[in-house]
């Protein structure tokens, strides 16, 4: 009949629209996955440069507080040995003085005042020992601290390291994993085309089959 060529014919013409839009939706798609892994990507781009960026700061911030810290151990013991030499100088004075004093009083060496000075002069020098002790220990205490400084500068530095190269491979792989889903989805667009394509052929050899008579090879128009 008519209407069967008709209706194969329109079925046909409607495939062919629906597969142009399984094409133009894969594409579609395809297009909206490649932009977000260009977006992925310039992420990941601008946060390799803060990465950078964090990393090289921490490392300048760093080195600036160790060398103050290092200077000022440095200058600590400079403190403690200019002051051991002015202490021992006030010593000498003192034992010189002392024994001048003695001399001029008449007083022998030896007896009460010599054990006395002897005594004065052994007080004198424990003070001494220990205020350089101290000095030295602050010092010391000063350059730990720098050592620690450091090495933590050199462990966060390691971290920031780290995080940045895997930053950037996430980053990566993200963008081509979108990027393949791109291609899965004009492939899915590409097959649903095809499967259209193929229903409308078939609704179109249907419509003209049915108007043929194959066991008198002969359409309705002979009949």
């Amino acid at each position: 009949m008519p209407f069967d060529i008709i209706k194969g014919f329109l079925g046909y013409k409607a495939s062919k629209k629906e597969a142009k839009a399984a094409l133009a939706a894969g594409r579609e798609r395809k297009a909206r996955l490649n932009w977000n892994a260009d977006e992925v990507e310039r992420a990941t781009a601008i946060n390799d440069k803060s990465f950078a960026f964090n990393i090289d700061a921490s490392k300048y911030s760093a080195d600036f507080n160790e060398k103050q810290i290092r200077k000022e151990a440095a200058e600590q013991r400079w403190r403690t040995a200019h002051n051991e030499s002015l202490s021992r100088r006030a010593k000498r004075r003192m034992v010189g003085s002392q024994r001048v004093s003695m001399s001029a009083s008449g007083i022998a060496s030896g007896g009460s005042m010599t054990d006395v000075m002897r005594d004065s002069e052994i007080e004198t020098e424990f003070e001494i020992q220990s205020e350089v002790y101290n000095g030295l220990r602050m010092a010391d205490k000063l350059t730990a601290q720098a050592d620690i400084l450091k090495y933590q500068a050199e462990v966060d530095a390691f971290n920031l390291s780290f995080k940045r190269s895997e930053a950037k491979r996430m980053g990566a792989l993200e963008a081509k994993d979108l990027r393949w889903q791109g291609k899965i989805a004009e492939m899915g667009g590409q097959a649903a085309a095809s499967s259209a394509k193929m229903k409308g052929y078939a609704s179109l050899l249907d419509g003209a089959s049915s108007t043929y008579d194959f066991g008198t090879g002969q359409g309705w128009w002979g009949k």
